[in-house]
């Protein structure tokens, strides 16, 4: 029975992997690639009140998140997630991500509101992204 087990897991992974590297598999990822949120239009301000859009954050892992710096509820929860999915982070591997948090509050939320917010939050490191729409 083991054995038996064993050529089916065998064969499943063999056929997942041709599955993958197929034409099929493909067209998905491009599908996906257009459903990307590199694909936004916008213009995006960054706590140093730099424009940027979101293109130009492509090429690392994106850990994103939105908040609001007034915001007592929720997202003083999600920043200290994001801290902690950073202390998890080797140091040396650091520079491979972007944690970015989008305001959605960008009336009150300016890149000087972002910057401060940074500052008080420890997050000012070169691998934090603050975005105002």
């Amino acid at each position: 029975m083991k054995l038996l087990n064993h050529i089916i897991y065998s064969f499943i992974l063999v056929f997942l992997f041709n599955a993958c590297s197929s034409n099929s598999a493909k067209k998905a990822e491009e599908k996906l690639d257009e459903l990307s949120i590199y694909h936004l239009k916008g213009s995006w301000h960054n706590q140093n009140n730099d424009s940027l859009e979101l293109s130009s954050l492509k090429g690392k892992v994106l850990v994103m998140v939105m908040i609001y710096t007034t915001c007592q509820a929720a997202c003083p929860r999600l920043v200290a997630d994001m801290r902690d999915i950073e202390s998890k982070i080797p140091k040396n591997q650091l520079d491979k991500i972007n944690f970015v948090l989008v305001s959605i509050d960008p009336i009150n939320d300016t890149p000087e509101r972002l910057k401060i917010f940074a500052k008080d939050n420890f997050m000012e490191a070169s691998h934090w992204t603050f975005l105002q729409g």
